[in-house]
Order: structure tokens, then C-alpha cells, then sequence
């Protein structure tokens, strides 16, 4: 390499300040420019309305103004703002790699403990403890049924009065319409009287998980990064302030994908039967995705398995083992709800053959495959996280796996026309967040080492990817829980003033025949407006012991449920002009 000219090292130092004072400014420009879209005519406002793949045009340019706007503008905050973030996260990342084995693990408990309250809190203050979902009102009706001792309950009469989307009804009896595993999560949560703690719990898990990872294949500092990674990723922090089931499969996957890789380091019978365990309980959760996103790390271990002899063709067999237990609880809850082992609620309610003659492929590879993939491509890390990926997705071969099983998952799509909503991300492909943090993290790595040749300091870099997270990521996901947030408040308004009615009007228990929940919110025209995801009451318990019973106006509603609660306060709810849009009166059979 030649000599420098007298001069030149110098003036390349000179110019540094100057491009990261270029730089903050431009980041500062691009954020302005941003919030200032918030004046147009369709604003920054997102709405919650059918169907699954409607966005509203303040959705779309919040969309748009991220992709844009935000991610080079929290790149260039992140860079310009180097000298204060590049000296500590590279003082941490040293501190970090000399980490002892105890400390490592006790590091993972605190990542853990975060994540779990971050969950916890979340869902309190971003949805005020309120599903944002039908599902979630019925799956947590099917964990009432299943802490009493049974699998289904005998349906209420009439049956028309009560809520009763996504329920399952066979024989006179009903259920939730849900898989297994998250049934099965709120059980526990009603027989613990812990809420949604079950699920903050599993939103925790599979941080963790990710950070464990990252940690085994390369050292705590990668750890921490693929932590914070997937943590701040706009699709996993928001499904994990809720209770979809989808929490519950995402731990399920991480946890198998740590243990594949621990089983891969130093194999034992114990770490295998781990891994089969592991996959198995997100199978009980979501057996399509879970099933697609593990496929070929199972298949490449069954494999290699096969062509060896002795314990390593044990290890399929501990595996097997593990999984033995989670699968035939499943079996056996189908076999009680449906009559049919092999037949879970949700395929009995609409076979597969109904399916798979829907839409032509066309329409779903269109709506549903390519759809979701750009749902991904938004909610994981922008254009930053597609670039990372490509960089890293064939840095190994578990990367590839991996990046394999986001494939086989997308490609699901074609079998199904639910799309899945997106109001938390693409949530029927939200534990693909998993192992994109995994990829990512290999291909910022990637990324990281060419810019070094280049000239570019790691901790600029590191700053810049700070940048990113904090100000980029941390914006998209203030201002989707400021959406989630007024959502919620639509709930908890009218739940709250049923509740001062009733209080004024003799106090529960009460009996409250009212029209149907979408009809009572959409009377309200801010409420309309925005929209939620949310049409039915809440469902009853399945005991009908709820001090307030809300039940939906059916003819004769109020001579039955005189009749049949004789010692409840009867109100009748009817919609009004003016705010609040409803009002609540005694009934009079």
C-alpha cells in the first residue's frame, strides 16, 4: 500500500465530525419529515377493520414513512450520535465476551426476567389487560372448561343469546375452537388465578431462547445482540403484550431450536428428548407453523441419524421420547372434543377438504404467500433486516435450515385462504421472528466484518445498528401500541360504563341483554373510525357465574333470563344518538 501524503491522514480525521454532524442533522430531517406526515390528509392513523389484508391510507403511509424515513433516519442518528453510543457498547461487548459460565447463565435469568416484564406491562398498558381478539375470549372460555375438570361443557340455552364466535359445539356440549396448547396455557392461568402472567412468561422464554442461541454458536456479546434483536423487533415485542397462542408455539420453537443446537455441540439423550419435547408442545400450539419452521432441522437430524449406528441413532429415538407426551395429550383432547384423534377443533369446525378447494393458488400464493411476505419484510427490521438476512442466510448451515423452514412457512400459504390479520405484525407467521433473529444476527455480523475492511470502526457500526433499534424500531412500536392502545380503550369504555350503570341501578349480579358488541361500538363514530378486531361481548363463563352477564338480544330475551336467573338485576341495553351511544334501563319481561 502507498505511502500517505503529508496531510492526507489528517485531513481524512478532519472530515469525520463533519459527515457525523451531516449525518444527525439528516437523521433529525428524515424524523421531522416523518411526523410531519401526520398533517396529510390521511394522517399516520392506523385502523383495525376487515378484511385481513385491508390497510387504511394512514396504515400504509406509516408503512411507507418507516421503510423510507425511519430506518435511514435512525441509521444516521445512530452513526452521527457515534462518539457517545460507539465507546460503551464497545467497552460492553468486551465485558461481555469475558463472561464466566455463571455469569453467562445468570445474565440469560436477567434477559429473561426483563423480557417477562416487558410482556406483563405491556399487555396492562398497551391493551388494559383486554384480549384484541375474538380468539383470545374464546381460547381463554376453553381454558375455564378444561381447569373444571372437562373438556367441553354443556352449551347454555339459549344458545344464540350467548357470544359464541370461535366456540366449538358437538353433541350439546361446547369448547373453544383452539389448539390444545394454548387451551391448555389457560387452564393453568385460571387454576393459578395468574392471568395472562402464562404468557408473559412464554413471550420471555423465547427471548431468552434467542439470546442462548446466539450465545452457544458464537459468544454473550452475539447473545445479547440477537436479544435485543429480536426483542425490539416491532412483530415480536408487540404479539408478546398479548395471549395468542402464538407466544405460546414461538417458545415452543425457540426452545427446540436451543436445544438442537446445544444436542449438535455435545449430543446426549437428555438434550435430544429436550428437543422432541419442545417441538412437540409448539406443535400442540400451532401445528402448521410449527411443523414447517421445524421441518428440516428435524429431517436433517432424522437423516443424519439413520445413515450412523449406535447412539446416534439412539438420539432419534430419546427424541421421539420427548415428543411422545405433548403428542399424546393432543391426540387424546381431540379424541375427547371431536371423537376423531386426528381431527383438533379448528379442521372438524372446517375440513381440510373445504379448504384446500377454496381459492386458486394464484389468489393465495398473491393474497396470503406474497402478502405475508411483505408483512415480514416491514414488521421484522425494515429493509435493514431484509438486507441482513440475505447477508446471513447462508453463513451456515443452520441458517440455511432456518431460512428453509421461513420458506416452507410462507409456502403454507398456498394450502389456506386465512391470511391472518396484522395488527401485531403478520401474527399467523410471527414465530418466524425466531430464527430471523438468528439469520439477522449472522448477516449484521457479515456485514459488519466488510464495512471493517473498509475503513468503518465495529463500534460505528454497533452505533449505527443502536441507532436502528432505538430510535427507528422503538418509534414504529410507540406509535402501532398508541394504535393498540386507543383500540383497547373502545372495549374498556363500554365495559366500564355498563359497569357505573349497573352500579347505579341496584348493583350486580345483572343479567344485561344488549345488541351485539360491534353494533354498540360502531354506533360510535371515533370508534368506528378506528375499529378493532374485536365484534362479540366477551364470553360468558361456563358456569355463567360472571357478576355482570352480558347476553345478546334474542327474541323473548327478557321473559327467558327472568325466568332462568331470577335473583339477577335484568337491564336491557339499547343504542342512542349521543355519546356515550348506549344506554342501559331495566328490562321488563
Amino acid at each position: 500500500m502507498p505511502a500517505a501524503r503529508p496531510g492526507e491522514t489528517k485531513s481524512r480525521r478532519s472530515t469525520v465530525p463533519t459527515a457525523r454532524g451531516a449525518a444527525l442533522g439528516g437523521g433529525l430531517a428524515l424524523f421531522a419529515v416523518f411526523f410531519g406526515l401526520t398533517r396529510t390528509f390521511s394522517g399516520l392513523q392506523v385502523g383495525f377493520h376487515p378484511p385481513f389484508t385491508a390497510s387504511s391510507p394512514g396504515e400504509l403511509t406509516f408503512w411507507l414513512g418507516f421503510v423510507l424515513l425511519l430506518v435511514p433516519g435512525a441509521v444516521l442518528l445512530g452513526y452521527g450520535l457515534s462518539p457517545a453510543f460507539a465507546p460503551p457498547l464497545e467497552k460492553a461487548w468486551f465485558r461481555l465476551r469475558s463472561l464466566s459460565r455463571s455469569q453467562r447463565l445468570w445474565a440469560l435469568v436477567l434477559l429473561f426476567v426483563l423480557a417477562a416484564l416487558s410482556a406483563r406491562m405491556s399487555h396492562r398498558l398497551i391493551l388494559r389487560d383486554l384480549p384484541f381478539t375474538d380468539d383470545e375470549y374464546a381460547t381463554r372460555f376453553g381454558g375455564q372448561v378444561l381447569a373444571s375438570g372437562r373438556v367441553a361443557v354443556p352449551e347454555p340455552e339459549p344458545f344464540a343469546a350467548y357470544s359464541n364466535l370461535f366456540l366449538f359445539r358437538r353433541g350439546g356440549k361446547v369448547t373453544s375452537v383452539d389448539w390444545p396448547g394454548p387451551v391448555a396455557a389457560w387452564a393453568v392461568s385460571e387454576a393459578t388465578r395468574t392471568g395472562p402472567l402464562v404468557f408473559a412468561l412464554a413471550a420471555a422464554a423465547a427471548a431468552a431462547a434467542v439470546a442462548a442461541t446466539c450465545t452457544v454458536l458464537f459468544s454473550p456479546a452475539h447473545g445479547l445482540a440477537a436479544f435485543l434483536l429480536f426483542f425490539l423487533s416491532p412483530m415480536a415485542f408487540l404479539l408478546s403484550a398479548t395471549t395468542h397462542a402464538h407466544l405460546l408455539s414461538r417458545a415452543g420453537i425457540a426452545l427446540a431450536i436451543l436445544g438442537f443446537v446445544l444436542a449438535r455441540r455435545k449430543p446426549s439423550p437428555g438434550r435430544w428428548a429436550a428437543v422432541g419435547f419442545f417441538a412437540a408442545v409448539a406443535f400442540t400450539c400451532r401445528p402448521v407453523e410449527a411443523s414447517a419452521l421445524l421441518a428440516p432441522l428435524v429431517v436433517d437430524f432424522a437423516a443424519g441419524a439413520l445413515r450412523k449406528r449406535g447412539s446416534d441413532r439412539a438420539a432419534l429415538g430419546f427424541f421421539a421420547l420427548g415428543a411422545a407426551l405433548p403428542l399424546a395429550l393432543f391426540f387424546l383432547y381431540n379424541g375427547l372434543v371431536t371423537g376423531n384423534p386426528a381431527l383438533p377443533p379448528r379442521f372438524f369446525m372446517e375440513g381440510p377438504g373445504e379448504t384446500i378447494s377454496g381459492e386458486s393458488i394464484g389468489h393465495r400464493f398473491g393474497a396470503n404467500t406474497g402478502y405475508n411476505l411483505l408483512m415480514l419484510a416491514i414488521w421484522f427490521l425494515g429493509p435493514a433486516g431484509i438486507a441482513a438476512f440475505a447477508f446471513g442466510v447462508g453463513r451456515s448451515r443452520l441458517n440455511r435450515l432456518l431460512g428453509l423452514g421461513v420458506g416452507l412457512n410462507l409456502l403454507a400459504g398456498l394450502l389456506h385462504d386465512n391470511q391472518g390479520l396484522h395488527a401485531v405484525g403478520p401474527i399467523h407467521y410471527s414465530e418466524c421472528a425466531v430464527p430471523l433473529a438468528i439469520i439477522v444476527l449472522s448477516g449484521l455480523a457479515a456485514i459488519k466484518s466488510r464495512l471493517a475492511r473498509a475503513g468503518l470502526p465495529p463500534p460505528v457500526f454497533a452505533a449505527a445498528v443502536s441507532g436502528l433499534l432505538l430510535f427507528g424500531m422503538g418509534t414504529f412500536i410507540a406509535w402501532q401500541a398508541g394504535a393498540l392502545n386507543a383500540q383497547a380503550r373502545i372495549q374498556s369504555e363500554i365495559y366500564d360504563g355498563i359497569e357505573r350503570a349497573v352500579e347505579t341501578r341496584g348493583g350486580p349480579p345483572a343479567v344485561v341483554i344488549a345488541p351485539r358488541f360491534a353494533d354498540v361500538w360502531r354506533a360510535n363514530p371515533e370508534s368506528l373510525k378506528r375499529g378493532t378486531w374485536v365484534f362479540e361481548w366477551r364470553r360468558a363463563r361456563p358456569d355463567l357465574s360472571d357478576d355482570i352477564l352480558i347476553v345478546q338480544d334474542v327474541p323473548g330475551a327478557a321473559w327467558i333470563f327472568r325466568e332462568k336467573f331470577p335473583d339477577r338485576n335484568l337491564f336491557r341495553m339499547t343504542l342512542a344518538a349521543e355519546p356515550p351511544y348506549w344506554s342501559l334501563e331495566p328490562a321488563k319481561p
